[in-house]
């Protein structure tokens, strides 16, 4: 079972073909059906709403727990973060065609994903600071840069911090520049998940100074992604992001291998008591 709901709506929610079946929540046809782990399913957007609020972590069918609840989630919408992060929501337009956004190539079913897992992180899991290893899967990642990228700008105006246009003709701009350092690094590349928000600021800047851009922007964005309620700011809200969303996924797929391992072993195990009966 997942560990947390960012981590279940990163890698918990199956693609699967269309089916003639409506879909249960919104009762309507299927849109981007994804299956959960009882074998139930739903819309993208209908079950990552769903799962997204506080106090939801079933199946709505049958009510199979399918993460573990924060012991600190808010339960008062009025108050909560999940209630600012609902509202950035709202005012986050994300475009049909995936592939202008941010010059960043993805798929709106995959961005639907990774906008449903942005949306858990910011509301419930951005305090957890992801430990060890995590292997950058540029493939994957795409969507996620893209989700996140759309909704702190979103996130700002809820929270009285609202970028300027200004500020958000460089945050577009540093988004860019941001994939073309990712599309830089080694494929498969390993980074350690504490220090990757550091290492990727420090390559970002280097990047934009050598390539041209009028000296100071980074410095004079720094200053003010500093003032948001994050240790360091947006940029590093969407790095932190990125590292936790690698590093689940990485966890994910691990535990999937030894799974694969374990059977292996046992239909093996079959294999040779078979064998054993068919000579005796």
């Amino acid at each position: 079972m997942a560990t947390s709901r960012a981590q279940f709506l990163s890698t918990g929610l199956v693609p699967v073909p269309t089916t003639s079946e409506p879909c249960a929540i919104c009762t309507g046809d299927l849109t981007a059906p994804v299956q959960l782990p009882c074998k139930h399913i739903y819309c993208t957007a209908c079950v990552s709403t769903w799962l997204g609020q506080p106090g939801r972590n079933t199946c709505p069918t049958c009510r199979s727990k399918l993460f573990t609840l924060p012991q600190t989630e808010d339960l008062l919408p009025s108050t909560s973060r999940w209630a600012q992060v609902s509202r950035a929501v709202a005012l986050t337009a994300i475009a049909s065609e995936a592939d202008l956004v941010h010059s960043i190539p993805t798929t709106q079913p995959r961005l639907d994903r990774a906008h449903a897992a942005a949306r858990a992180y910011l509301s419930f899991d951005q305090t957890l600071v992801p430990t060890g290893p995590v292997t950058l899967d540029l493939a994957f990642l795409q969507a996620y840069v893209v989700a996140m990228g759309n909704l702190l700008p979103a996130l700002a105006a809820v929270q009285d911090r609202s970028y300027t246009r200004v500020q958000m003709t460089e945050w577009h701009q540093i988004l860019g520049r941001l994939w073309t350092v990712l599309l830089e690094i080694s494929p498969r590349r390993t980074f350690d998940a504490v220090g990757f928000p550091e290492i990727m600021t420090d390559r970002l800047r280097t990047h934009m100074d050598l390539r041209g851009y009028y000296p100071g922007r980074m410095a004079a964005l720094d200053v003010r992604l500093s003032a948001d309620d994050s240790p360091r700011g947006d940029l590093v809200t969407l790095l932190r992001f990125l590292a936790h969303v690698s590093r689940d996924r990485q966890e994910e797929m691990e535990g999937r291998a030894r799974t694969a391992e374990r059977m292996a072993a046992g239909r093996e195990r079959v294999r040779r008591e078979e064998s054993r009966c068919a000579v005796m």
